[in-house]
């Protein structure tokens, strides 16, 4: 039952000589859910930084697989001028900002960058340190298969296309943070498989996934065939390079 005057919830629970009842006030479970939550994206976003940085053990660029990049600083940047692609940018840790024409779009660990057609920009790390290294994840995005995933959710283009924006920034929410962190288990995954010569159940567990089929179908939608055959691929690739 649901009092409207002071918006309470009421529990029912049953006893050995009757029911006690217990009023909960509905801003109390928001909070409480909104608590959880922030707790939770914190949790992944600290998550994110120590992956990365793992990845990461020097300043510069990598590419662990087509169409996903890595990036590491300890000192804040000048000014780089550059094409960017279609891409999800989200920054772990530090931050930094993208000019086009006269305006600036700076995103951090709250904020993530969506950047839809190929732009000539300026970009810039403003917050790094050796102590606190900018460390961020740059995704790129094929507009194919955006647009199969659009159809796929039922979302329709807008009407007035001068609504489109070609780049925003907008805060990063629980399932975006999931994403990108389950994202990086899956590399984590890769290394831990080929490095330490796991079996995929086991090493699905070690990167924190609670179900191996989970990793599995993930796994395989990211780098196109199941974890044991990508590894046996790779590992087979290694022996002909180096038999060459």
């Amino acid at each position: 039952m649901i009092v409207e005057n002071d918006c309470l919830i009421l529990h029912n629970f049953p006893m050995g000589d009757g029911e006690a009842r217990e009023e909960v006030p509905m801003d109390v479970i928001n909070h409480q859910q909104t608590e959880r939550e922030a707790q939770r994206v914190q949790a992944n976003r600290e998550e994110l930084v120590e992956r990365i940085a793992r990845a990461m053990r020097a300043d510069g660029t990598a590419q662990p697989l087509q169409g996903l990049h890595l990036y590491r600083h300890s000192l804040p940047l000048e000014q780089v001028y550059s094409l960017v692609e279609p891409s999800l940018c989200v920054v772990a840790q530090g931050s930094k900002e993208f000019l086009l024409s006269d305006n600036r779009y700076r995103y951090d660990p709250l904020h993530y960058l969506l950047v839809t057609v190929d732009l000539p920009s300026i970009g810039q790390v403003l917050e790094a340190s050796q102590e606190q290294p900018f460390l961020s994840l740059r995704l790129e995005l094929a507009p194919t298969l955006v647009g199969e995933v659009l159809v796929e959710v039922g979302h329709s283009s807008p009407r007035d296309h001068a609504e489109v924006r070609a780049i925003d920034v907008s805060p990063v929410d629980r399932h975006l943070m999931d994403a990108v962190v389950r994202l990086t288990r899956l590399l984590d995954a890769r290394r831990l498989m080929l490095g330490e010569d796991l079996d995929a159940a086991s090493a699905a567990y070690r990167v924190g996934y609670q179900d191996a089929s989970h990793f599995n179908r993930e796994y395989k939608s990211l780098f196109g065939v199941p974890p044991m055959r990508d590894v046996q691929r790779l590992r087979e690739g290694a022996l002909a390079s180096a038999g060459r």
